[in-house]
């Protein structure tokens, strides 16, 4: 065989393997140190990036006095918060996001304030303002509340106050489902097991009086005090102290099929049992829109 090349022997192989296995360690090590785990509650304490608050709750469950502590994160001059998760090991938002939040992002966000129910529900009221202080924003679309969630990760990383690698989004399908279920796996709706609800904006008999008679249906027995959308701090609180996860406005994730993505947790316009269980699912288009669709964010890694 002419020229120089040789072909290594069996016992050349071991220490192939070893000098290739040592030159790909500190490589691998040094990938390993630029993705960390998320933080933990106590990391998020010590690292001052934004003012966390402890609140003691008292409240009676079953007939028995407990103790919830809730750890809260205020967004500065948006009027914000996000509740720590620990299932999730990250933030979800308290609230549902709020006209008056969204129009932070986007000032001529009118949503057609007022909805005509004429060609709908036929509501001989005429119209119903849902544009109002302290609402969930709706007539907005996947695309545009992805949109917000980008803008306030930008906003935040400016100001120096977001942690290496979190961002603002939308929940994906399991983060809601956590959220929604608060620990008990068995239970159908996000209030628990019973029937009519117990919490939640939904069709209720206060939208009822607003219909013509045989016009659409509504939840018999059950009055949330709200015909239409209601103020998110109104919305029913979960056992984890997050609000309207389920009636008020049916929220955007990240969860998609075919093209499509999930809206989550029923509306103030809905009132059939299956849809208002914690495993049911809206499709809708990324870009569409209607008044009974809004977004909560989560801030995760």
């Amino acid at each position: 065989m002419s020229g120089s090349t040789k072909r290594a022997g069996a016992g050349a192989w071991p220490g192939i393997l070893a000098v290739a296995l040592l030159t790909a360690l500190p490589a691998a090590l040094a990938v390993a140190e630029e993705a960390p785990g998320p933080m933990s509650l106590k990391q998020w304490k010590g690292a001052g990036h934004y003012e966390i608050t402890r609140v003691e709750r008292r409240h009676k469950e079953k007939d028995e006095e407990r103790l919830t502590i809730e750890h809260r994160l205020a967004v500065p001059d948006l009027d914000l918060e996000m509740l720590w998760v620990e299932a999730l090991g990250a933030w979800g938002g308290r609230f549902e996001v709020t006209f008056c939040q969204y129009r932070q992002f986007e000032p001529d966000h009118e949503a057609e304030a007022e909805y005509r129910y004429g060609s709908w529900y036929g509501d001989p009221h005429g119209t119903a303002d849902l544009a109002r202080k302290g609402h969930p924003v709706v007539e907005v679309s996947w695309t545009e509340a992805r949109r917000f969630a980008r803008w306030l990760t930008e906003r935040e990383r400016k100001a120096g106050r977001l942690p290496e690698g979190y961002r603002f989004d939308l929940p994906d399908g399991d983060q809601w489902t956590v959220i929604a279920r608060c620990g008990d796996q068995e239970r159908p709706f996000p209030w628990g097991s019973d029937w009519p609800p117990t919490r939640g904006n939904y069709a209720d008999e206060s939208m009822g009086e607003r219909l013509i008679p045989g016009v659409g249906r509504t939840i018999r027995g059950y009055d949330d005090g709200h015909p239409f959308t209601c103020p998110v701090r109104e919305a029913g609180r979960n056992d984890w102290g997050l609000y309207g996860v389920g009636g008020n406005v049916a929220e955007w994730t990240l969860e998609q099929r075919n093209g499509r993505y999930a809206a989550r947790g029923a509306s103030w316009a809905h009132a059939e049992p299956v849809m208002l269980t914690v495993d049911f699912r809206i499709w809708k288009e990324p870009d569409e829109r209607n008044n009974h669709t809004g977004f909560r964010l989560v801030l995760t890694r």
